[in-house]
């Protein structure tokens, strides 16, 4: 099973729990040693979980109204999610999956 990641972390997280094909952008994750899908399902739980202790942010948790209205609350939170997602990025492809 191949995984399409959307433009949002939270459909990441979705998949994770629902074990379901996942969208962002246009980069795809394929399972390059045959895993199945429980096990994608773990791997993904558990690179969430590492690139969450690694950045010290839980992309699951919304904004507050002050922080959406902050440009430069904005910028960092953009930065975070770079953050988050290289190191879940890392994190897959340590495990044998490629990204595209």
């Amino acid at each position: 099973m191949k995984i399409f990641l959307t433009t949002t972390i939270f459909a990441i997280i979705g998949a994770i729990l629902v074990g379901a094909e996942v969208s962002y952008g246009e980069s795809f994750i394929y399972p390059e040693q045959g895993q199945s899908q429980a096990q994608q399902t773990q791997d993904l739980r558990e690179c969430n979980q590492q690139a969450r202790e690694q950045t010290d942010f839980d992309p699951t948790k919304p904004m507050s109204q002050k922080e959406s209205q902050d440009p430069q609350a904005q910028r960092q939170r953009q930065q975070r999610i770079q953050a988050y997602n290289q190191a879940l990025t890392a994190c897959l492809k340590a495990r044998g999956y490629t990204i595209r």
